[in-house]
């Protein structure tokens, strides 16, 4: 699949089978230009398939698609696989601080891999041939073989974040809070902070989501809602904390949901914070999410649990 543009947002190839026509099948996978997609190692990919396309999030910016190909799993698919992977550009994630790839996430041959695996065979070679070299120069080639390869994987490092950095940049001013251009922080923030303005406990905000994949979503609703304490679930609604009991919840929805699927409902939960014994009521819901408020007269007559 190859696509080009300043959007940002990840996508979906997805499929659909002729024995179960109504659901769609997907892979998820993000960054622009030549992307190579294992197909056969999703247990979904079998029997005939009817149908083939690709979803896109939109952020505002710019978006096109270059060729879009199925081809059989061979040696040389495989090999432009891997050297299409160790030139793709990835965007940062959370964990760029601390960690970066050097090309895809996930690649078939990822580059540190291969040049480890080539380092190791020419010090082998080395060694082999060592009685031809004097003592000196032997331990200068193993020196240069070793800077050789850092080399290679710290200029693909600094190449990726330099890129980053620059569109960073020209995107968003040094030293400014904005909204980001994508993950639906516009709709998270305009949450965030109407929870806070709406809410009517004095212990620190609960924040969750309807899904699990919301994790980000989560971070950046409690960034949102600063200066006021939060605290993010990012568990089960079964193991939420039993102090829940006093405190406002902010439920995020799934802003990308499948249309077949059921839409999450305040109502929802508040038949099962009940069933928990946490008794809340709706303060207000909408497309983006909902908050829940403890039921303050409940509580004062000493039925409700209390931190």
């Amino acid at each position: 699949v190859y696509t080009a543009g300043d959007n940002r947002n990840g996508q979906n190839f997805f499929w659909r089978l002729a024995s179960n026509p109504e659901d769609l099948q997907s892979v998820q996978y993000e960054g622009r230009g030549r992307s190579y997609l294992r197909l056969r190692d999703n247990a979904d990919w079998q029997g005939t398939i009817t149908e083939i396309g690709l979803v896109f999030y939109d952020d505002g910016g710019s978006l096109s698609i270059g060729e879009m190909a199925l081809m059989p799993d061979s040696l040389p698919s495989r090999l432009r696989q891997a050297f299409t992977e160790w030139g793709q550009m990835m965007p940062w994630r959370q964990k760029s601080s601390n960690w970066l790839p050097a090309g895809a996430h996930n690649a078939l041959l990822p580059l540190p891999l291969f040049v480890s695996g080539w380092l190791i065979i020419a010090l082998l070679l080395l060694k082999i041939s060592r009685r031809k070299l004097a003592a000196g120069h032997s331990h200068a080639t193993v020196v240069a073989l070793c800077l050789l390869a850092w080399l290679v994987l710290d200029s693909r490092w600094l190449l990726n974040r330099s890129l980053n950095t620059n569109t960073t940049l020209a995107a968003y001013s040094l030293g400014s809070s904005d909204v980001l251009h994508y993950s639906g922080d516009k709709a998270v923030k305009q949450t965030a902070e109407r929870a806070v303005g709406e809410g009517e406990s004095a212990a620190p905000l609960l924040i969750t989501a309807d899904e699990d994949r919301l994790s980000f979503q989560m971070l950046r609703a409690k960034y949102h809602a600063l200066p006021m304490p939060a605290y993010v679930h990012e568990g089960k609604r079964r193991a939420l904390p039993r102090i829940i009991s006093s405190m406002d919840l902010l439920v995020l929805k799934q802003p990308y949901r499948d249309p077949a699927a059921p839409v999450t409902r305040a109502a929802e939960w508040q038949e099962f914070l009940q069933s928990n014994g946490a008794i809340h009521r709706t303060a207000w819901e909408s497309d983006s999410g909902f908050l829940l408020t403890p039921d303050r007269e409940y509580i004062d007559r000493g039925l409700g649990e209390s931190p």
